[in-house]
C-alpha cells in the first residue's frame, strides 16, 4: 500500500487543511470501470478532537485490498469554529476536491493510478458518520454510504441531555479557567484525545464539561440551526444506498438513532442495511488488528463489503 498527503483546502486562517490517500495499482479493479472508486472516510471525535491519523489502519488496507483508492481528511475542529464552518464545510469542499483533483493527482504519481470519480463511497465513525451521510445526501458522485454508530436526529432530546457514558460520568467538571484556554490558540485540524490522564489538556477538559452537561451538540453548532448540520434533512427517495453498524450498548450515540434512521430510508424506498452488535459500545470497532480475527469478520468486514459492492467490485 501506498500512501501520501496533499492539502486540499486552506482554512480560515490561513492553514493547510490535510487529507491522506492510500492506494496499491494491484490491487481489483471491475472491467466495466476505467478506474478504481473511491472512498472517503471521515473521523470521529464529537466535531472536537480526533485527525486522520485514528482511522483503524485495518480498515484502511480491507478497503485499499478491496479496489479502492482510500481518502482521509482532516477538518477544522470546534469550537473555535461551529460545525457547519468548520467539519461540514471541509467534508464538502474535500468532495469537491475528490471529483475535481484526485484523478490529476494520481495520475501525476509514478504509477499514474486511474480512479473513477464518479464511483464515491462515504464512510465514517460517530461525527464523521455524520459528514458521512451529509455527503451522501448532497452528491451523485456519491453512490453509496457506510455510518458507524453516527449522529443525526439531531432535536432529539438525546442530544440535549446529560451524557450516559462512563468516561463522562465520572469525570468531575473542570473549571472555567482551563476549559476557556481552548480559545486563546490557533484553530486547529488535528487534536490526539487524552482522556484518562488526571491532568487533561483544556481541549479534553472542555468536550468533557460540554458532553458531561448534556451541552455539547448546542455549544459546537452555535447557532442553534440543528437542521443544516443533520443528516435526516437529506434523507429522501434518491439517496444513496446506505448501511448502519450500531453497538447494541452504545452510550454516546442511541442504538434507536441509528434504527430510525434505517427504519426512515426504507420507507423512502431507499437501499439500506443495519447490523446490531450485540453488547458493544461507541467506538467498538477501533480495537482490532488483524481482518482475520472472527470479531472483526462479523462486525466491520461486513461494512467495507457492502461498500465494495455499491461500487462494483
Amino acid at each position: 500500500m501506498e500512501s501520501k498527503e496533499y492539502a486540499y483546502k486552506q482554512g480560515n486562517e490561513g492553514e493547510d487543511i490535510l487529507l491522506d490517500v492510500h492506494w496499491n495499482a494491484s490491487t481489483p479493479q471491475d472491467s466495466s470501470s476505467t478506474g478504481h472508486p473511491i472512498v472517503m472516510i471521515f473521523h470521529g471525535g464529537g466535531f472536537v478532537q480526533g485527525s486522520k491519523s485514528i482511522i483503524p489502519r485495518i480498515q484502511i488496507e480491507e478497503l485499499v485490498r478491496l479496489g479502492f483508492v482510500v481518502v482521509v481528511p482532516n477538518f477544522r475542529l470546534c469550537p473555535q469554529i461551529s460545525v457547519f464552518e468548520g467539519p461540514v464545510t471541509d467534508a464538502k469542499d474535500c468532495l469537491r476536491w475528490v471529483e475535481s483533483s484526485l484523478g490529476d493527482v494520481l495520475h501525476d504519481e509514478k504509477n499514474g493510478l486511474p480512479v473513477d470519480q464518479s464511483r464515491i463511497v462515504t464512510m465514517g465513525h460517530s461525527c464523521g458518520a455524520t459528514l458521512a451521510l451529509l455527503q451522501a445526501g448532497s452528491s451523485t458522485s456519491v453512490i453509496a454510504t457506510l455510518d458507524f454508530y453516527g449522529g443525526k436526529y439531531f432535536r432529539d432530546s438525546c442530544w440535549h441531555e446529560p451524557s450516559q457514558s462512563a468516561l463522562f460520568l465520572s469525570a468531575p467538571y473542570y473549571p472555567e479557567s482551563l476549559t476557556e484556554q481552548i480559545y486563546s490558540g490557533p484553530q486547529i485540524s488535528t487534536a490526539t484525545p487524552v482522556f484518562g490522564t488526571p491532568d487533561l489538556p483544556p481541549r479534553d477538559a472542555w468536550l468533557s464539561n460540554a458532553f458531561k452537561s448534556g451541552r455539547h451538540l448546542e455549544l459546537v453548532v452555535k447557532d442553534g440551526d440543528f437542521d443544516r448540520v443533520d443528516p435526516k434533512s437529506r434523507f429522501s427517495g434518491t439517496f444513496p444506498p446506505a448501511m448502519f453498524i450500531h453497538g447494541t450498548d452504545d452510550t454516546v450515540t442511541p442504538l434507536s438513532i441509528s434504527e430510525r434512521a434505517y427504519e426512515e430510508l426504507k420507507g423512502l424506498g431507499v437501499k439500506t442495511q443495519i447490523l446490531r452488535i450485540q453488547g458493544a459500545d461507541h467506538m467498538f470497532d477501533m480495537l482490532y488488528t488483524s481482518p482475520e480475527e472472527d470479531y472483526f469478520k462479523k462486525n466491520v468486514s461486513q461494512g467495507l463489503e457492502f461498500l465494495a459492492r455499491e461500487a462494483g467490485l
